[in-house]
């Protein structure tokens, strides 16, 4: 069974099998007859009601509303750009699901143009299911969610830029493409299974990525404005970078490059991470595990609330560099720490700082530990300076290169 959808034909023959899915209730067309439930409107193939589609080449645009559940099953889809011609001049999708409407498209193939973007938007609870799909190689495809919407990627190769709003989800199940993320107001970003190729996901306000039972070694995370990552006996070894109260939620574990700055905060638990950096206020806790390279730090450009720098606790984990520059107590429980590198913190009236050493009026070391090992002994850093409401500070040393002062 073929059937063929052209720009501006407002009938044509099909005929449409049984459903395979519980979600879909069967429906016909056929005859050179549109069917109840199914209309074309200026090029576009209109559905309202349930049905189910497959083996069909489709050129045109689609739009399913009315709560219709869809299924669309080995279809081709030639797909181009196009714009409702009104002002503000706004892209028009070649897939528009709209009123608790249900759709899925599976195994099938989807082509668009080389040189103009091509859309999919998804309104009002609906749900799309994009299973084993291709894209063409060229095609730059846009899918926009918004309204509560869910859209879930399975096993798919897809290469697209994917923009979530208003408490929208993505489930991305098995990914072959590149997808550029953008999760924003409350928006939620699941995946499951392994990621092939390059992945960006971008999430702010309040908005949350899980990782479970996942691999890849090419996805970047950035997380802004109070927004979460949950990570579950996942490997996510590229740059995962939180700012803003944002929270990294890591168990069971693998993480190349966890970078926390301003008022973020992380929690690791059985998790490995090879470079681990803290900047501003941030935070942390740590249980199990280990860390390869870790600096807890000012950032290039201390803020206000920067002050005093990081802190928080690490237990039962095994270290191999750790650097700490902050004003703020660092406590190790158990750990086994090959090189640590730490500061004494001039917090009293005055502190002369000389290349054999130094005189001040009270002074505390940034970190304190039970019961640690230390393969060498922990080392003070000459090579920075904090100091807290002095009246005065001298410094004669050329092995400096970074002085924090902290007014109070």
């Amino acid at each position: 069974m073929v059937c063929l959808l052209l720009g501006a034909i407002a009938t044509f023959n099909v005929e449409v099998e049984p459903a395979k899915n519980k979600h879909i209730v069967s429906s016909v067309i056929k005859n050179s007859s549109i069917g109840e439930g199914q209309r074309t409107e200026g090029g576009r193939l209109l559905i309202s009601n349930d049905v189910e589609i497959s083996d069909c080449v489709i050129n045109g645009t689609i739009l399913i509303e009315g709560g219709a559940r869809v299924l669309f099953d080995n279809v081709t889809i030639y797909v181009g750009y196009y714009m409702y011609v009104v002002y503000p001049f706004s892209p028009r999708g070649f897939i528009e699901v709209y009123d608790d409407s249900y759709v899925e498209i599976k195994n099938s193939r989807i082509i668009g143009s080389t040189y103009w973007p091509t859309y999919i938007f998804l309104y009002n609870d609906s749900y799309l299911v994009l299973e084993n799909i291709n894209t063409s190689n060229t095609m730059s495809m846009e899918i926009e969610v918004h309204d509560n919407a869910e859209i879930s990627i399975v096993d798919s190769n897809i290469t697209s830029y994917i923009d979530l709003r208003e408490n929208a989800r993505l489930h991305v199940e098995g990914s072959y493409g590149e997808l550029q993320i953008f999760a924003h107001d409350d928006a939620m970003v699941l995946t499951t299974g392994d990621i092939v190729g390059n992945t960006y996901i971008e999430a702010s306000g309040r908005s949350q990525i899980i990782a479970n039972n996942f691999e890849s070694y090419s996805l970047t995370v950035f997380l802004y404005d109070a927004s979460t990552f949950t990570i579950r006996n996942s490997t996510v070894y590229d740059y995962i970078w939180a700012v803003d109260v944002s929270i990294v939620d890591a168990v069971d574990s693998q993480l190349r490059v966890l970078d926390v700055e301003d008022r973020g905060s992380i929690t690791l638990y059985n998790t490995d991470v090879d470079t681990l950096l803290m900047d501003g206020s941030s935070e942390l806790y740590v249980s199990g595990g280990y860390i390869g390279y870790a600096v807890l730090d000012w950032g290039g450009k201390p803020t206000p609330y920067s002050a005093l720098g990081p802190m928080g606790t690490i237990e039962n984990a095994t270290v191999d560099t750790l650097i700490t520059h902050s004003a703020r107590i660092l406590y190790l429980y158990g750990c086994t720490i090959v090189d640590m590198y730490y500061l004494l913190i001039f917090n009293g009236s005055f502190a002369e700082i000389y290349p054999s050493g130094w005189r001040a009026d009270e002074i505390y070391a940034n970190y304190i530990e039970y019961y640690c090992t230390f393969v060498n002994p922990p080392t003070i850093d000459e090579k920075a300076v904090v100091a807290i409401g002095l009246s005065k500070l001298i410094t004669n040393t050329s092995s400096l290169y970074y002085i924090y002062i902290v007014m109070t």
